[in-house]
C-alpha cells in the first residue's frame, strides 16, 4: 500500500464515524424548526397529508401570535389553539408540532420538548362502548323496505326495482352496510 491510498484509507474511516452535533439550543423558534422538519420529512409523506394537515398546521403556526420553544410559549400556544379550534383539533395540531419537536431533540437542536404534557391535559370524546348494535331501521321498516322492492310500489319503470328485492333483503338479513 502506497502513501496515497493509506490516505484514502483514513479519510474513508473517518467518514464511518458518527458526527457529533453542536446543538442551538433554543436559539430556533417553533416557526422555523417547523419549516426544516417539513422540508426534510416531505419526501415520505402523502402528497395529501401535506397539502391538508402539514399546511394547515403551518397556517397555525403563522397565525399564533407567541410561538417560543419555553413553558410560556407552548402554554401561548396551546391556549391559542383551544381558542380557536376544538380540542380534538388542538391534540391533533399538539401531536403534529410535537413531532417536530421530537425530532429537533433527536438531531440536538432542542433540549426538550414540552408538549407531551399537554397532549395529556387534553380530554376528548370517546365513542360510546356501549352503543356496539347499531340498527338504523326497526324490523318493521326492514321488512316495509323489502316488501316496497319486491312489489315495485315506487318504480318509475315497470320491473326496475324489482330485480334487486333479493340482494336487498340479503344485505339486511347479513348485515351489510345500509348506506
Amino acid at each position: 500500500i502506497d502513501d496515497e491510498d493509506w490516505q484514502g484509507l483514513i479519510n474513508y474511516e473517518e467518514s464511518l464515524k458518527p458526527k457529533v452535533i453542536q446543538g442551538n439550543f433554543g436559539k430556533q423558534s417553533l416557526k422555523e424548526l417547523w419549516a426544516e422538519y417539513v422540508k426534510t420529512r416531505q419526501g415520505s409523506w402523502e402528497v395529501s397529508y401535506i397539502e391538508n394537515d402539514v399546511k394547515q398546521a403551518t397556517r397555525i403556526i403563522n397565525k399564533c401570535p407567541k410561538v417560543s420553544l419555553d413553558d410560556d410559549g407552548a402554554n401561548a400556544l396551546f391556549n391559542y389553539l383551544m381558542e380557536t379550534t376544538t380540542p380534538k383539533q388542538t391534540k391533533r395540531y399538539l401531536k403534529q408540532f410535537s413531532a417536530c419537536l421530537t425530532w429537533a431533540k433527536r438531531r440536538r437542536i432542542i433540549k426538550e420538548n414540552p408538549f407531551p404534557d399537554l397532549i395529556k391535559t387534553i380530554a376528548t370524546k370517546r365513542k360510546n362502548e356501549d352503543i356496539t348494535d347499531i340498527n338504523p331501521f326497526t324490523v318493521e321498516e326492514r321488512d316495509r323496505i323489502i316488501e316496497a322492492f319486491r312489489s315495485g310500489k315506487f318504480e318509475r319503470f315497470s320491473g326496475s326495482h324489482t330485480k334487486y328485492a333479493d340482494y336487498i333483503e340479503f344485505n339486511f338479513l347479513t348485515g351489510a352496510r345500509t348506506s
